[in-house]
């Protein structure tokens, strides 16, 4: 879920301590957008969802998205040693 994310990134000492932040982050990385109200999917986040909605749903995202949300915040990769 969004809030193991969250928890994964504190633990790892990046600040990201909400899931409003966690939001922001995807936003700036280009995978999710707010539009008409709601936080929808760009072709970029579908990469890593496993539904073809646009709507955001937390529990649509593969576990790469960890690997991209620790690329762009600056770590390697570390899906796989969770």
């Amino acid at each position: 879920t969004k809030y193991e994310v969250v928890a994964l990134l504190k633990n790892k000492g990046y600040n990201v301590n909400d899931v409003n932040e966690l939001i922001l982050v995807m936003e700036k990385m280009g995978l999710v957008i707010h539009s008409n109200g709601q936080l929808s999917i760009t072709k970029e986040g579908a990469k890593y969802a496993n539904c073809k909605s646009q709507i955001f749903d937390e529990a649509m995202w593969r576990l790469s998205v960890l690997d991209a949300i620790y690329e762009f915040l600056g770590e390697q990769t570390i899906s796989s040693r969770i």
